[in-house]
C-alpha cells in the first residue's frame, strides 16, 4: 500500500468510530472490532520493540484502554491506525527506557 492509502477497512473502522461515540455500547462494539482488527499487527510490531511477548501483550492492551478512554472523552480521530501505531511506539519507547535505567 502506497503511503497516504488507506484501505476500505481502515476507512470502515475510522467512520465506525466516529458514529459509535453517540452510545456506550455503540463505542464498545466500535472499539471491539477495531481491537480484533489491528491486536495482531500491533502485537508484532510491538513484539519487535520489546522482546517480550508478555510485555506486547500488556502495550497493546494499554493503546485501545487508552483509545476507548479518548473516544469516550468526545476525541474524534482522523485515522484511528495512525493513532493505534504512534501511540503503541511511544509506549514501546517509553518502556525500553525504563528498562535501560
Amino acid at each position: 500500500m502506497e503511503s497516504g492509502c488507506i484501505s476500505a477497512t481502515e476507512e470502515r473502522l475510522d467512520r465506525l468510530l466516529t458514529d459509535a461515540k453517540r452510545d456506550e455500547v455503540g463505542l464498545q462494539t466500535a472499539v471491539t472490532e477495531v481491537f480484533r482488527h489491528y491486536r495482531r499487527p500491533l502485537y508484532g510490531y510491538l513484539l519487535s520493540f520489546l522482546h517480550d511477548s508478555g510485555d506486547a501483550e500488556d502495550a497493546v492492551q494499554e493503546v485501545f484502554l487508552r483509545l476507548y478512554t479518548e473516544l469516550r472523552g468526545g476525541r474524534s480521530f482522523y485515522r484511528v491506525r495512525t493513532w493505534i501505531f504512534r501511540t503503541g511506539h511511544n509506549l514501546a519507547i517509553d518502556r525500553c527506557r525504563k528498562a535501560a535505567r
